[in-house]
């Protein structure tokens, strides 16, 4: 019996969820970091890498802040396209992502 068998049936023996062990390749470097990563918020390192697999962290935020930073900003880039319409543009990308972010 190979090592990724008795892996396989030992986990699958201590949970109800036939769940299945996966293997990658990290640097030492990101494998600190991850470690790090999760001893900073108290989980373990598999639960880590699942939350980003399965989740994503971003959070929109809200407020009148938000719109007029993002219009400044997308003028001051692209300097060519009135006002009124860069707002239009602005809008529509924020709502855009605050309906990703809320959908998951």
């Amino acid at each position: 019996m190979t090592h990724f068998k008795r892996a396989l049936e030992k986990d699958q023996a201590q949970t109800d969820d036939p769940s299945i062990r996966l293997y990658f390749y990290v640097s030492n470097k990101e494998r600190l970091a991850l470690s790090s990563e999760a001893q900073a918020n108290k989980i373990t390192r598999s639960a880590l890498i699942r939350k980003r697999l399965y989740g994503s962290e971003f959070k929109m935020k809200k407020g009148r802040t938000v719109y007029a930073s993002a219009v400044e900003a997308a003028c001051q880039t692209y300097s060519g396209i009135p006002r009124a319409h860069m707002e239009s543009i602005v809008a529509a990308v924020i709502r855009s992502l605050d309906a990703s972010s809320q959908n998951g």
